[in-house]
Order: structure tokens, then sequence, then C-alpha cells
């Protein structure tokens, strides 16, 4: 499954952020998308098999004597069943299916996405600029809306390389307005 693979790939190259953060963003989204389907407090650990490009997903629990905590133990018979080399105070992985996730599972790792690669995009654009205080820098200045109805408030924005930002009309100066001729000329 190399599309996900290049599809991360384009992302990050698009958004000029290291693959790799976005690759744990599709993990993180699988996590927090597991514990809303499954409705637990067990540990999950997602890992993408690098031939495939298929993610799986793992409930992770503790080979125990005695289980005094269900959710995060199970007895050792329990845990040979599924890893015959387990021993106590071993980790189990037991695989979880994600085929039966609904819109909302899907929904909820979208969103998680793209806030992960928000957040990334923005860190990448502090990185940049914040050693440049007091520096000049060249951008592309556009005023757009005003007076009209259907045009809504004015929004000043400005475009410095690949980086942009939208003015909130308290901090934008006025515009001197046209005069114009009595006469109508």
């Amino acid at each position: 499954m190399e599309t996900i693979f290049q599809s991360i790939e384009i992302l990050s190259k698009e958004k000029g952020i290291d693959a790799q953060i976005v690759l744990d963003a599709v993990k993180d989204a699988m996590l927090i998308a597991a514990r809303k389907h499954y409705r637990t407090d067990e540990d999950y650990i997602a890992e993408m098999d690098p031939k495939t490009g298929a993610i799986q997903l793992y409930a992770v629990k503790k080979a125990v004597e005695s289980v005094e905590d269900p959710v995060h133990e199970m007895t050792l018979a329990e845990a040979r069943r599924i890893s015959p080399q387990a021993e106590i105070g071993s980790e189990v992985r037991i695989q979880k299916s994600t085929e039966r996730w609904g819109r909302i599972s899907a929904q909820t790792a979208k969103q998680v996405i793209f806030q992960k690669v928000r957040e990334a995009e923005r860190e990448t654009v502090y990185q940049e600029y914040s050693g440049r205080t007091g520096e000049l820098v060249n951008c592309t200045h556009q005023a757009r809306g005003g007076a009209g109805l259907r045009s809504g408030p004015r929004q000043d924005r400005s475009q410095a390389g690949q980086e942009g930002a939208v003015a909130p009309g308290k901090l934008q100066r006025g515009r001197p307005r046209p005069v114009r001729d009595p006469a109508g000329r």
C-alpha cells in the first residue's frame, strides 16, 4: 500500500514539515479513535507495516501471576495463549480490529491528523521567523471586502513566502476615500 506513504510524503513536502511528524500524527489519530471506539482505558500502540502500509492497532497488557487491574493486566496463562514466549512482567500485545470502525471514528482520526499537521506547520513558521525579529520581510499585501452588503468586513491579507496572515479590522489602517466631483465627472 504505497499510497499511504506517498500521501504522507506529498503532504509533508506541501506543508514543509518532516514526514515522520505526519506519520506520528496518523498513529496518534488511530490511538485516539481507538479510545473513542472501544471506550476503555486500555493502553494502545499503533504500528505501521513498512511493506504494506497497513496500520495495526494493539492493546497492551502486562502478564502477572494474579490480576488486580484487568484493564492493564492478564494472567500468565492468558498471555501465553496470545504469545507463547510471555513471562511474568512482560508486555503482551493483543491485536484489535479497525475494520468495523464507523464514520465517527474516521472523522475523529481526520480531525486529529489535521490538528497535528497545523501544529507542526505553526512550529515550522515560528522557527523560520523567530530569529528574524526586527528584520524587514518582503511580502505581498491584498485588501479584500469592504463597503458592500455582500462583501463582508474588510480583510487585509499578507503573504511572505509560503506563509500568509489575515489582519483583523482593529489592526488595519483606514484607507483614504476617493473624493467625488460634485459635477459628476
